[in-house]
């Protein structure tokens, strides 16, 4: 059995003694750390219960810009001695508190609304802003102050220029009197010379008045023999009127009949490719368009249709060839779902293979309905139809077979106060009035005569040209 060696166990008391020292050590320095801190936490709570009722823990941070300008001085003194400058500020006592100076400020601004009335509205809550609304107040008024001064001024310059101009008035007449009176003077000291001269001059006026009244009468009487001619004439023009609109009409036939006629019909179809029955010797020529209608034909366009769209057919074609007997046709619109068919009839109002139409153009057009209204498509119009074979005339009569109006002039709203103003304004108001009665006018004559009223797009569909005007 082995024996342990004296030195080890020397070695192994010693460790044994120190960590036992160590360890007392550290209970010592954990007891005395527990003290210490558990001291520090009493204290920290005492002092958050003694200043609790100073300020509130979640305010210390509002405190900053005090800590900015405390330097040496505690915060509190710093808020206690703002406050106490403030409130002095506002109600100039030097021993004012905050409330005081809180009552005082809300009575000076009840006041100040009272002085004010009701056109002013001053903050209750803000002193900046009641200030400010004040001196807006004040400037406004100092402007009418300013303004009624003027005024008064001008009335006091106006009253002295009137008494002025009374003033020599008053002159004037008073030397008017005077040279009356030295008329009546000299009147009175030769009045038998005078009375015996207005006796012969009244003796003559009379015989002239006598031979005055008979030329009257004989001019009154010429007169009135040429007002009843005129009236005889008036009223035998009037009968002729009436009874050629009543020719026109029954020549014309019904609106709806001759706005619809057809023309020609498809006699062959294939694909983009369409050919019809009218050719060379029928005022056919390339570029000319028409619209396909099916077998039903065009609907009623009469002077009160409104429905543009009723007017389109299935399809618009555009001669590109003429033949002999038949011309060939490119399609340059098809509806959706559309075919052209043999059969299918082609009408373009503005042409006619035996004569040619009287066309009346009035007012503006916007032909890609894109911008405003303009007279140069109003030449477009024109030119279309004298290209298709028509003719355009300068006035409406009862010569005149359709009549194809524009735009409807919009007036302006325009106040009186803004027309007032602005010249600029007023005449634009003028123009836009004058330009829709002669709108109306036409319009209102189109119909006494039974004459087709067609606007921009009615026109344009019956003449297979409304899709051209869109490119």
């Amino acid at each position: 059995m082995a024996v342990s060696a004296p030195g080890s166990r020397t070695g192994l008391i010693v460790w044994s003694v120190i960590a036992t020292i160590l360890f007392a050590v550290c209970a010592i320095l954990a007891i005395v750390s527990y003290v210490n801190g558990n001291n520090e936490r009493k204290q920290l709570e005492a002092l958050r219960a003694r200043y609790a009722s100073v300020v509130a823990e979640s305010e210390i941070s509002k405190f900053a810009g005090i800590a900015q300008r405390s330097g040496n001085r505690a915060w509190l003194d710093v808020a206690v001695s703002e406050a106490n400058q403030l409130s002095q500020l506002m109600t100039g006592q030097a021993d004012a508190t905050p409330a005081i100076a809180q009552e005082a400020m809300a009575g000076a601004l009840a006041s100040a609304q009272t002085a004010a009335g009701e056109t002013v509205s001053v903050p209750a809550d803000n002193l900046v802003a009641a200030f400010g609304a004040l001196s807006a107040q004040i400037d406004t008024l100092q402007a009418e102050l300013e303004k009624a001064t003027k005024d008064l001024a001008d009335a006091r310059a106006t009253i002295t220029t009137n008494i002025e101009a009374q003033n020599q008035l008053l002159a004037a007449k008073e030397k008017e009197v005077a040279e009356a009176d030295l008329r009546t003077k000299l009147a009175s000291d030769d009045s038998a010379a005078q009375l015996k001269s207005q006796n012969d001059i009244f003796k003559m006026s009379a015989d002239e008045v006598k031979e005055q009244l008979l030329l009257l009468t004989e001019q009154n009487n010429t007169l009135n023999g040429q007002i009843a001619s005129l009236q005889r004439e008036i009223t035998g023009v009037r009968r002729e009127r009436d009874a050629a609109i009543a020719k026109v009409t029954g020549i014309r036939g019904r609106t709806d009949q001759v706005a619809t006629a057809i023309d020609g019909r498809v006699v062959r179809a294939t694909g983009d490719r369409v050919f019809i029955d009218l050719g060379s010797g029928q005022q056919v020529t390339p570029g000319l368009t028409f619209e396909v209608y099916s077998s039903l034909g065009i609907p009623s366009v009469g002077p009160e249709a409104s429905q543009d769209v009723q007017l389109e057919g299935k399809a618009s074609i555009q001669v590109i060839r003429v033949q002999p007997g038949s011309s060939e046709c490119k399609v340059i619109r098809l509806s959706p779902g559309q075919v052209v068919n043999e059969g299918d009839l082609i009408a373009n109002l503005a042409y006619d293979k035996n004569l040619a139409y009287n066309f009346y153009v009035f007012g503006k057009y916007n032909l890609d309905n894109k911008g405003e209204a303009t007279e140069r498509d109003t030449d477009v119009i024109k030119r279309l139809i004298t290209q298709f074979g028509s003719k355009v005339g300068d006035q409406i009569s009862t010569a005149t077979d359709f009549v194809v109006i524009g735009a409807e002039p919009v007036v302006p709203t325009f106040t009186q106060q803004e027309m007032d103003e602005d010249p600029l304004k007023a005449y634009q108001m003028a123009e836009a009035i004058k330009a829709l009665d002669e709108f109306n006018a036409v319009r209102a004559q189109a119909i006494q005569l039974n004459i087709p009223l067609l606007n921009q797009n009615r026109f344009l569909y019956l003449v297979g040209y409304f899709s051209e005007s869109q490119r």
